[in-house]
């Protein structure tokens, strides 16, 4: 039998992406309202969205790099720009000089939950078409 969950996969990296960027926007993630930026990042910046900067802005889907899952290739991801991995981290953990700890990056309850049936369904088809293949009938 013939397993191919790329259309799930690639469902489910989307959900996971969009779910960032949603809690980017909103500014909070994981159920935590994320901690504001200080009076002088706010002036450098000229605005007060945390996590959004000059050259490190990850409030849009387009700033993430995505590979999607294939056939062949059963596995999808979603990785930070490069020269933005610093800065992510910096935010995710927090830092003794002052960053305080952002957590923003990872797979949410909520998208767990959206993502858990697209699985289930996709391979309850494939399951059941590779029995009917094999002659069995549903009862």
């Amino acid at each position: 039998m013939r397993i191919d969950l790329s259309r799930a996969l690639n469902k489910s990296i989307d959900i996971i992406l969009r779910d960032i960027v949603n809690g980017i926007n909103r500014g909070t993630q994981f159920r935590h309202r994320f901690k504001p930026n200080a009076p002088s990042t706010i002036a450098q910046k000229g605005h007060d969205k945390v996590l959004v900067g000059e050259k490190r802005s990850w409030e849009t889907e387009a700033n993430f790099i995505v590979e999607h899952a294939t056939p062949a290739k059963q596995e999808s991801s979603v990785t930070l720009p490069e020269g933005t991995e610093d800065y992510a981290l910096y935010n995710q953990t927090g830092t003794r000089r002052g960053i305080p700890s952002r957590p923003w990056w990872g797979i949410s309850q909520k998208a767990q939950r959206q993502i858990e049936p697209i699985i289930d369904k996709e391979l309850n088809v494939i399951i059941d078409f590779g029995l009917q293949g094999a002659g069995f009938r549903k009862l």
